[in-house]
């Protein structure tokens, strides 16, 4: 890790640095049978109830963000007992970078919905969906300009800043899908859920293809 991120350094323009947190998962029941409160619903948003049996471990890894509770990753519980039964419309399933934007009607205080996301039994979610950007890049002789933090699942990549490079020209030819401080990197040439694999993209591919996304 150590070459990769010195190269990225010198060569390609990035900074990074990690996080990395614990998890582990368990079965829980699940309810979709639920309304959330009509002033947290925007376009798109979806709702999801959970009754857990037991609070040992979290259904997801989240984090908070510039007041934004947000899916690092989802855990096997969530996948299990939710995603798995979403068969029918996969616009319900919880997914990394996910916005957890009310817990049990919360939506302003982040230290209680963090919480209760952790510790409550019942757990009834509003769910809003990021902002996906495709982005392709080719050009290894020009630093791409970018500094990153590894989200706290090292599961992704959280841009902090933008400076000259190929990133910013793309920005300039694509300005509807600029890509801006805050969005996160998800994937490098398909390789997903793995920020040390990504990293050794960036830093070995000549083609670069990337998704982007922006938690709303």
């Amino acid at each position: 890790m150590g070459l990769v991120h010195e190269w990225l350094q010198a060569v390609l323009g990035v900074r990074c640095c990690c996080q990395v947190d614990e998890y582990s998962s368990e079965i829980h029941e699940v309810k979709t049978d639920v309304e959330a409160p009509s002033e947290h619903l925007l376009p798109g948003d979806f709702t999801v109830q959970l009754h857990r049996k037991s609070v040992d471990v979290p259904l997801f890894l989240v984090e908070v963000v510039e007041q934004q509770l947000v899916v690092a990753k989802p855990l096997e519980g969530i996948e299990k007992d939710w995603n798995s039964s979403q068969t029918e419309d996969l616009n319900f399933v919880v997914g990394q970078c996910d916005r957890i934007v009310s817990v049990n009607g919360e939506s302003t205080n982040m230290s209680k919905m963090f919480f209760d996301c952790n510790m409550s039994q019942d757990l009834n979610l509003v769910v809003r969906h990021p902002k996906e950007i495709s982005v392709s890049l080719d050009n290894p002789m020009k630093m791409l300009g970018l500094s990153v933090l590894w989200g706290s699942a090292k599961a992704d990549m959280r841009i902090t800043r933008l400076e000259r490079g190929i990133v910013v020209d793309w920005n300039l030819q694509h300005p509807e899908d600029a890509i801006q401080v805050g969005d996160r990197i998800v994937s490098v040439n398909k390789t997903r859920r793995d920020a040390t694999k990504m990293l050794q993209q960036l830093a070995n591919q000549r083609v670069l293809n990337l998704i982007v996304m922006r938690v709303r």
